[in-house]
């Protein structure tokens, strides 16, 4: 009833006649042929017939771009990852990210959006398309807000989401309040069928999933840009999360000696994450001193448990784990910059960094009166510990009126320990660097290069055990884990088509030595280890493409799409496969119609991606969608000064599907024990939203 009386206030919204709106033109690029790059520049209007509420809208509209989150998992703060700057500064903190920084700059605070390619700016790392929002800070208070609800079969509804961002100035401070929060429900339901190794299904379950998650957040950015040219950046942030599920099934056995039985699976997940993270940058006798520090607190505790009844006489037993963590980073960088002339920049970098990890682990038995008795777990109570320091010389220099290089060489020392019996202390050093070009062969073309030398980042819960209730297995954790190191390539080649749109395709590659992956670390045991070596290749397409030329005012198509294949030597078997869950393809699709004269937009889009195996010890495991996900919206961009959105997705009834091998023993030397196979539908999922801005 509920969902009934919201749509019968909202629907009627979206057929109110606002005042009709000129025709609009698209954004056009504007390339600086007279410098001979081919940098685009773009202002609030060309964005109009969007009427975008937020610089967010206005970046996910520029032809041929496509947002890169900042990868989180990186080591450190040092070498930028992600696409975004804003104000030409890259974002601060490790928890800032770019879809969330741009979505709490109101539309109105944008003068202008930058692209240009990375290798023509001063900052070490950056690569491709970059894209600068340059704002304006004004003491009027100003801000954006958004409101959505989502409607979803068998689940209640999910009405707590939204955004809210006020932005101001005071004299030399600017600044930023944002809250947000995330209600996510989701749930599906089908029979799985139990085979045997002769493909006879002896077992059938009917389930269900539910899911749940609460996930509110605030954060508070200030920025102090004095008349000196010092410049000051001051964020805090906090996230929490509280995330439930549940998955029930009905097992009826169709052969003997299998009972039929009720099998419930809990799950939980409970944190919070608090950032703070500044930098302050000034003069510094010929050059630029940046100083920078980052301190991130994670806590996480998490819990499964499952129980199984036998409907003949109601006894039971079964399992709980529990995972309490808190994991610490803080971070100090100082970086040193100097322009002795006109296209030439110099780079020098210093920067700790101590991570530490603190994991406590619990596994139960539960009988059929719900009694629990604890058992044993090898590394229940472990820390981790990692003190890093590296050094980076990085060189940017204009070689000409076309061409643009950039090269940093660095070296990294790290000291890793684990506390526990099975506990070590090791030191490494490890170089690392890169070398990029951007090339402007005409004012509408871009083509630029890049080769790297990483080490990774390793995820401190490959060095603790862990067990896996809802799958009946288990991990050790591994002492001898060592980061991996990577030589990266990668070309991109940029076209703009002028007012058709632009378009762009980018290939690379990867030599992984030390990659970290599932091996075995004994006959019966399995954990994260690393294999010698492994490779990736792939290809990346994005487009834009507005068919005004063609008649079609108004129409724009929107495609995004990647294909990637991976190779590493099996640890058990020595066959090639790709690497455990990695990205085999993607595609999204867009058609979007923005009716001329008229307040209305109508659009439809299509969204697949799909991962490689996941191989353990005595099973695979692959996890798909059959069909895809289908979706139509209509949006109305002036409800009373508001945009209302109007979203259906799942129109063709996407499956999740699974399919689990498990072996009896040891997959390269035993047979098939038995294979599971699902398929789960969830229906169509009803969006409706309002955003604004003042």
């Amino acid at each position: 009833m509920r969902k009934a009386r919201f749509l019968s206030v909202i629907l009627p919204l979206f057929a109110l006649h606002a005042h009709g709106q000129t025709q609009i033109e698209p954004p056009v690029d504007a390339a600086s042929v007279s410098t001979g790059t081919a940098s685009r520049s773009f202002t609030p209007e060309d964005f109009s017939q969007f009427t975008p509420r937020t610089a967010l809208e206005m970046v996910e509209q520029i032809a041929g771009f496509q947002i890169e989150a900042q990868d989180n998992t990186q080591r450190g703060f040092g070498q930028a990852s992600g696409n975004v700057l804003i104000n030409g500064q890259r974002l601060s903190g490790k928890s800032n990210d770019a879809v969330e920084a741009l979505g709490r700059i109101p539309a109105g605070s944008v003068i202008r959006i930058e692209v240009q390619d990375g290798a023509q700016l001063d900052i070490p790392g950056l690569s491709g398309q970059i894209v600068n929002v340059i704002t304006s800070g004004t003491s009027k208070v100003s801000g954006a807000w958004t409101a959505e609800s989502v409607f979803r079969r068998n689940l209640d509804p999910s009405l707590l989401n939204g955004t809210l961002s006020v932005s101001g100035k005071s004299g030399a401070l600017d600044w930023t309040l944002s809250l947000e929060n995330e209600h996510p429900r989701r749930g599906n339901e089908g029979i799985e069928e139990v085979l045997d190794g002769t493909g006879t299904v002896f077992e059938l379950r009917d389930e269900e999933t539910r899911f749940s998650n609460e996930n509110p957040s605030g954060s508070l950015a200030l920025a102090w840009r004095p008349s000196n040219g010092n410049i000051g950046n001051l964020n805090l942030s906090y996230d929490q999360f509280n995330f439930s599920g549940r998955e029930l099934g009905t097992r009826s056995p169709i052969a003997f000696p299998l009972e039929e039985n009720f099998r419930r699976f809990n799950f939980g997940n409970d944190g919070r994450t608090g950032e703070i993270s500044g930098d302050f940058e000034f003069g510094f006798g010929p050059g630029r001193l940046k100083l920078i520090g980052v301190q991130t607190l994670r806590t996480n505790f998490r819990s499964t448990q499952v129980f199984t009844t036998l409907l003949a006489d109601g006894s039971g037993a079964g399992s709980r784990f529990t995972q309490d963590s808190e994991e610490v980073e803080s971070i100090g960088r100082l970086e040193d910059s100097i322009s002795p002339k006109p296209g030439r920049d110099w780079q020098v970098s210093f920067e700790g960094a101590f991570n530490s990890l603190d994991n406590t682990s619990n596994l139960f038995d539960i009988d059929t009166f719900g009694s629990f008795t604890q058992g044993s777990l090898l590394d229940d109570n472990t820390r981790v510990e990692e003190l890093r320091g590296e050094a980076n010389l990085t060189h940017s220099r204009k070689l000409g009126s076309r061409l643009n290089a950039q090269a940093s060489l660095g070296v990294e020392y790290s000291e890793i320990s684990q506390s526990g019996p099975s506990g070590l202390v090791r030191q490494f050093v490890r170089p690392k660097g890169f070398a990029s070009l951007a090339w402007t062969p005409t004012a509408s073309t871009t083509v630029s290069t890049r080769i790297e030398r990483e080490v990774g980042q390793l995820n401190f819960f490959d060095f603790v055990s862990t067990v896996n209730l809802n799958f009946d297995n288990a991990q050790a954790g591994n002492p001898d884990i060592v980061p991996q190191q990577a030589w990266l390539g990668e070309i991109e080649f940029e076209q703009r088509l002028g007012d058709l749109g632009a378009f762009t395709i980018r290939t690379y590659g990867e030599i992984i030595d030390d990659i970290v992956d599932q091996v075995p670390i004994s006959a019966t045991a399995e954990a994260p280890g690393n294999l010698d070596r492994a490779t990736r290749f792939g290809i990346e397409l994005n487009t834009t493409l507005r068919l005004d030329r063609f008649g079609a005012k108004g129409l724009q198509f929107e495609f995004d799409g990647a294909a990637q294949t991976s190779s590493l030597d099996d640890p058990l078997t020595g066959d090639s496969r790709r690497i455990n869950r990695d990205l085999v393809s993607r595609v999204f699709a867009e058609l979007r119609y923005d009716v001329p004269s008229t307040p209305f937009a109508l659009g439809l889009n299509y969204n697949r991606e799909r991962l490689a195996r996941n191989f353990r010890l005595d099973q695979a495991m692959i996890q798909f969608t059959e069909r895809g996900d289908l979706g139509v919206f209509a949006e109305h961009k002036d409800i009373f000064g508001l945009t209302g959105t109007f979203t259906v997705t799942n129109l063709i009834g996407q499956i999740d599907v699974e399919e689990r091998a498990v072996f009896v023993d040891r997959r390269d030397n035993s047979p098939l024990d038995f294979l599971e196979t699902r398929d789960r539908t969830f229906g169509p999922i009803v969006r409706i939203g309002l955003r604004g801005s003042f």
